[in-house]
């Protein structure tokens, strides 16, 4: 039988607890659909309407989450450990390449937890130490662009994790405002518990703002809203939230993809 560990809305993690007591939670209104999972032991967190386990007991609109009793510490990450283990040993030419596939898998997975999972120190450590030793082994010049194209494709999981969430956030509010998309990204503000997740990691014309308070969607915001206020019914095969940078898009049906950018001189297309 499955067991869940919960984060609550004080950035603390809860459990793990049965299915049975995370559906007493969904009841007393303790957890929504926004609430991110995590089945113990997968080290991904997710959030609550993705496990379909639970889609019988999630009610149709947002609610306010109440603390939940005591947190255990935070975890770091075993891939950036042993990240950093391999770089101190990088003097040998696998345990470096390895050092640089552990690290960057260990950045993806603390990214994807949103500040839940620790260690990133450790594996940038780990990535400059096995960066250094293959320099000495390995001509700049093969291993610097294999860097740069790692991190890029890093960062555009990342950016579809964000449009996801974006997306889904989005179906939230039209459940409970009459099947209509919200008009602009600050309608979201009580699906999406900070504003930063409207960023994108290769975004540095903009900057994430620390709270809904001083969002500005012109200097805190990458992604485009290209269809606010779309009845859902309209929305479901089109695209919704694109990011600029790497034309990532999301739908309204609440998923997302990584498309390719548009051919030069043909210009991009809102929706298809």
């Amino acid at each position: 039988m499955n067991t869940y560990k919960i984060l609550g809305t004080d950035g603390k993690e809860y459990g793990p607890v049965s299915g049975e007591v995370l559906r007493q939670w969904i009841a007393q209104k303790r957890a929504i659909a926004t609430t991110s999972v995590q089945t113990e032991g997968s080290g991904e967190w997710k959030p609550l309407s993705d496990f379909a386990e639970f889609a019988d007991a999630l009610p149709s609109g947002p609610a306010v989450l109440p603390p939940l009793p005591a947190a255990g510490p935070l975890r770091t990450s075993r891939l950036a450990i042993a990240s950093l283990v391999c770089g101190i040993f990088g003097f040998l030419c696998l345990p470096g390449l390895a050092s640089v596939v552990l690290g960057i898998i260990a950045l993806v997975k603390i990214s994807k937890n949103r500040g839940h999972l620790r260690g990133e120190g450790l594996a940038i450590a780990g990535l400059c130490l096995s960066g250094a030793m293959l320099l000495a082994v390995v001509p700049a010049g093969l291993v610097l662009p294999a860097l740069a194209r790692a991190k890029s494709k890093a960062m555009r999981i990342n950016c579809v994790n964000n449009l996801k969430q974006i997306a889904l956030a989005a179906r939230m509010y039209s459940g409970d405002h009459k099947d209509v998309f919200p008009l602009d990204f600050r309608s979201l503000s009580n699906e999406l518990v900070l504003p930063k997740i409207l960023i994108c990691p290769a975004d540095h014309a903009h900057s994430a703002a620390a709270n809904w308070v001083q969002f500005d969607p012109r200097q805190n915001a990458t992604y485009e809203f290209l269809k606010p206020g779309i009845p859902e019914s309209k929305a479901l095969s089109q695209v919704i939230f694109r990011c600029p940078i790497h034309h990532n898009v999301a739908l309204g049906d609440g998923s997302a993809q990584q498309r390719p950018p548009a051919p030069a001189g043909r210009p991009t297309r809102a929706a298809q």
